[in-house]
């Protein structure tokens, strides 16, 4: 179905309506726990002792401490913080266009990119376990969405440099570079950077070109990973010795996790109908058209699926191996991105495959029913689902919904409209309080909990009567040079005394 351009100007204004909230929103986020971690210890330490603390003694992830160390709560600003997670939103929307970019032939029009990579964010977005910490809490943003950001850079330069677009040197330097700097982001980019790379390095080989350009950046791939995974500090945070019995649950876990991400996924309507217009798509321009710069094998199906399996089990490895139990849900937002491409490249090899059997033929009329209902599911979404046990041992309530209705779009607005203003009002006036105490030097401050807890904007569940186990106030503490933080609440038993506060007295020396 071709479309004019007052039609795909059309579709642009509707999905930048879709992507709108989460952009709006970003004018309500607040610095919360680790972000104030940072700052403290980049003030007391400095930048390279502190990138050289955490190296040692919590986390090889030389590339995240050192941006974790110009946290924009350091300079008290936060203007400026809202504003660095826009560009990395901006950033990760552009990375998209310009991945695709370098795999389509250069007749592709740039409006037909820009609607393909809308819809993919969209898609994504929509789709993910957790918004909050893909595009409003700086410590992970700049870890997982920046990376898988600078990921899709890396891949494009290689494709532009296949096609003579870049030279071999600029592809050298660039990839070089990417590769050092990606993988120091998280241990989690190594599975795909080495695999990535060393199919690179095959295709160069078997064709005699570039080979050395591809031998180094692999090269600086595994040097990366050794430097990262060797940190001393990541033997600190495991949680118990990896013997072979813990490395079998750990590989269980993996396979587990894995499963209830796809299972989270395909019970996403509007992943499933964008997929039947992929499909549509794939076949029409893809197969038939050959749209893409590379070409297409032909490679069984079954082989294929069974690499997407593995590819997603060994995504969820390094953190599983780290931690011992259920990663947290910035983990299941990065591996989910690997997915969804992961499922659209078995939607093109499928349909390559089997394209001498298989005739693709839908009226207009079905095709454009289908893209309402796409839009329509977009806002809405009602499936079954048990959400996994995850982010360090949280409980969820005993009474779970077997239905929930999943749709970040639809949340993006809500919160937009209905909490957002009067969270980011009580976010205000509790750091407020933190100041005020600090200018009067006091050591120990009462708060009250959170009466608006808007889900899409905080890191933990701030609902102190269902779970004050779960707000930690140790990092804020030692922001503001303060030896406690203590949430108030009535009819509290604490250590054998009644008292009208819940005491959870945080340590000045407690870090993370």
């Amino acid at each position: 179905m071709e479309l004019s351009k007052k039609q795909e100007y059309l579709i642009i204004a509707g999905l930048l309506i879709l992507i709108f909230p989460f952009f709006a929103l970003l004018f309500y986020v607040h610095p919360q726990n680790d972000d104030y971690f940072f700052a403290f210890k980049v003030k007391e330490l400095g930048v390279v002792d502190f990138v050289r603390m955490m190296y040692f003694h919590w986390s090889g992830r030389y590339s995240s401490m050192f941006i974790g160390a110009f946290n924009p709560t350091l300079f008290e600003s936060i203007i400026l913080y809202r504003l660095s997670l826009a560009l990395f939103q901006i950033f990760t929307i552009l990375s998209i266009i310009f991945f695709i970019r370098s795999i389509v032939k250069p007749f592709v029009t740039n409006r037909s990119i820009i609607i393909f990579s809308l819809i993919f964010y969209i898609i994504f977005i929509n789709s993910i376990p957790d918004v909050y910490e893909f595009l409003y809490w700086f410590p992970s943003v700049s870890a997982y969405q920046f990376g898988i950001s600078l990921y899709l850079v890396f891949l494009g330069i290689y494709f532009f440099m296949r096609q003579n677009r870049i030279s071999k040197t600029s592809f050298l330097l660039i990839n070089t570079v990417l590769a050092f700097f990606i993988i120091g982001l998280n241990e989690i980019f190594i599975f795909p950077l080495l695999l990535t790379s060393t199919i690179f390095l095959i295709y160069a080989y078997s064709n005699k070109v570039n080979v050395k350009q591809n031998a180094i950046i692999l090269g600086v791939v595994i040097i990366s990973a050794i430097i990262v995974v060797s940190a001393p500090g990541n033997y600190v945070r495991i949680k118990s010795p990896v013997d072979s019995y813990n490395f079998i649950v750990r590989v269980y876990l993996s396979v587990k996790s894995s499963v209830y991400l796809f299972g989270f996924f395909i019970q996403n309507a509007s992943l499933i109908l964008s997929g039947f217009l992929f499909i549509i798509f794939v076949n029409k321009y893809i197969i038939e058209k050959r749209l893409l710069v590379v070409d297409i094998k032909l490679i069984n199906p079954i082989w294929i699926i069974i690499f997407t399996s593995t590819s997603i089990v060994l995504m969820f490895f390094p953190s599983l191996f780290s931690l011992g139990y259920m990663p947290a849900w910035r983990i299941y937002n990065f591996v989910g991105f690997f997915l969804l491409a992961l499922i659209l490249v078995n939607i093109i090899f499928i349909l390559e495959f089997f394209k001498s059997i298989i005739s693709i033929q839908i009226s207009k009329f079905l095709i454009n029913t289908i893209i309402v209902l796409t839009f329509i599911s977009i806002f809405s979404g009602a499936y079954k689902v048990v959400m996994p046990e995850v982010s360090h041992g949280i409980k969820y309530e005993k009474n779970r919904k077997s239905m929930y209705f999943q749709s970040n779009v639809l949340g993006a607005y809500y919160t937009l409209l209905f909490e957002a203003s009067d969270f980011s009002e009580e976010m205000t006036n509790r750091y407020l309080s933190f100041k005020k105490a600090q200018e009067e030097n006091r050591k120990n401050l009462v708060v009250q909990p959170l009466e608006n807890n808007a889900k899409m904007l905080i890191l933990t569940d701030a609902n102190i009567n269902k779970a004050p186990e779960l707000w930690f106030f140790n990092c804020e503490a030692n922001y503001y040079n303060m030896d406690s933080i203590i949430i108030q609440r009535s009819d509290t038993v604490i250590y054998g005394k009644a008292t009208d506060v819940i005491g959870i007295n945080f340590n000045k020396d407690t870090d993370l």
